[in-house]
């Protein structure tokens, strides 16, 4: 149980994300596949690309924040 979020995280990062560096999704895939159950994989899964989708559509229509931009508000605001 201790290597699911490493597992998880991995997916989500080498399996998912970022695809163009598409080199480490089978060391990804395998850690996922020796935590998780089929259906939560599937579940997983899903839930990550619903992210994905929703993040590229924000910045698609530029309804996003730049983390530099609220690194310096709060910075300002103390």
């Amino acid at each position: 149980m201790l290597h699911r979020p490493r597992a998880r995280g991995t997916w989500l990062d080498r399996g998912l994300t970022r695809l163009c560096e598409g080199r480490e999704h089978a060391s990804a895939y395998e850690a996922l596949k020796a935590e998780f159950t089929e259906e939560e994989q599937v579940k997983l899964t899903v839930m990550i690309n619903i992210i994905n989708g929703w993040n590229r559509i924000a910045v698609g229509f530029g309804l996003y924040v730049d983390a530099a931009t609220v690194k310096a508000a709060r910075a300002s605001a103390a």
